[in-house]
């Protein structure tokens, strides 16, 4: 059996230790709930090269829209098509990226989580540096 010894103004370790422990954990879940939000309310809008075409996609790449401007339709069905599909992924890679810096807060240095998404990304589809 284990007495524990109270030295008086001196907290009692396990008492001192329960408490950061819960003071840690309710931070952490603060932390978790904010995340939570922040990726519940991304979205990102990415243009083609020529602004003909626009698309927003949210966190888990969920296209929410699709603009195309009449100056793009002029180029015919072939175009267009990879114009459209060129700046999806592009969309798509925004906003990974943008989940990944947002899930990187979590983690700290721990882990590169930007950098692992990066990684998986063609380079094709990567948004130009500027916007990163």
């Amino acid at each position: 059996m284990i007495t524990l010894v109270t030295i008086p103004g001196v907290p009692d370790l396990p008492d001192d230790l329960l408490r950061r422990l819960q003071e840690d954990s309710e931070e952490q879940l603060r932390r978790y709930a904010d995340v939570r939000e922040r990726l519940a309310n991304l979205t990102v809008t990415v243009s083609s090269p020529d602004g003909g075409v626009e698309v927003t996609a949210a966190s888990g790449g969920a296209i929410r829209g699709v603009r195309i401007s009449e100056s793009v339709m002029r180029h015919g069905p072939g175009v267009l098509s990879h114009v459209i599909l060129s700046t999806i992924q592009a969309a798509g890679a925004k906003v990974a990226l943008e989940t990944a810096t947002v899930v990187q807060s979590l983690t700290g240095e721990r882990m590169d989580i930007v950098g692992l998404v990066r990684s998986s990304i063609p380079e094709e589809a990567l948004p130009p540096e500027d916007d990163r």
